[in-house]
């Protein structure tokens, strides 16, 4: 397949987004991100008109469970489980003429 389309359109969505600000805070670990709706804010009116179509694929899931030990501040400590989530995902970004 030819380039086509998408390497123009996606150089010239880039020359529009602005750098999205990390304004969220996690007061657990006491740092700060960038939330996904902020992102997606951003990017999807500059996707749509440039006509850039994102597509993911999941590769790979993986379910697991981690046990976690906490102890506070007396010294106290209490054991709980979380379960991750993991993927692996591949994005296509694709033009409007299949590119």
């Amino acid at each position: 397949m030819s380039a086509g389309k998408i390497y123009k359109a996606i150089a010239d969505a880039m020359a529009e987004v602005s750098p999205v600000a990390k304004n969220k805070e996690n007061a657990g670990q006491r740092f700060m991100y960038r939330g996904i709706d902020d992102i997606m804010n951003e990017l999807h009116p500059i996707l749509v008109k440039h006509r850039i179509f994102v597509r993911m694929d999941t590769i790979d899931r993986k379910r697991e469970e981690r046990r976690t030990v906490k102890t506070d501040k007396y010294g106290n400590t209490s054991e709980s489980s979380l379960m991750y989530s993991i993927l692996t995902i591949t994005y296509h970004f694709t033009a409007d003429d299949g590119s």
